[in-house]
């Protein structure tokens, strides 16, 4: 849900410490992630996405369930996959299969 001053008012809607922690791991490590394949689930604000794509990872996929967070993720690839691509955005529910089964 977003809050009257655009502030979103879920878990996902903060950058939480150990994405800033993960994020910087990843990026010091671009040996490690080069050319790797990277899904995130639950990406929020989708930092440990972008890390990943500047260190080298790809493709990257970056998820989310909470529709305004995906908005905002789906603008982040577009302003970043050009210097940092190829990577992007879905929504996903996690806790359905992918074709809406149990």
């Amino acid at each position: 849900e977003v809050l009257a001053d655009g502030v979103l008012s879920v878990t996902g809607g903060e950058l939480w410490p150990a994405a800033r922690v993960l994020a910087e791991l990843l990026a010091g490590a671009p040996d490690f992630i080069r050319g790797k394949p990277v899904l995130e689930l639950g990406a929020g604000l989708g930092l440990v996405g972008l890390a990943v794509a500047r260190a080298g990872a790809a493709p990257v996929a970056l998820t989310e369930v909470v529709p305004a967070l995906l908005e905002n993720l789906e603008e982040t690839v577009a302003l970043n996959e050009a210097q940092h691509g190829p990577f992007d955005a879905h929504g996903c529910n996690h806790g359905e299969a992918p074709d809406g089964g149990e």
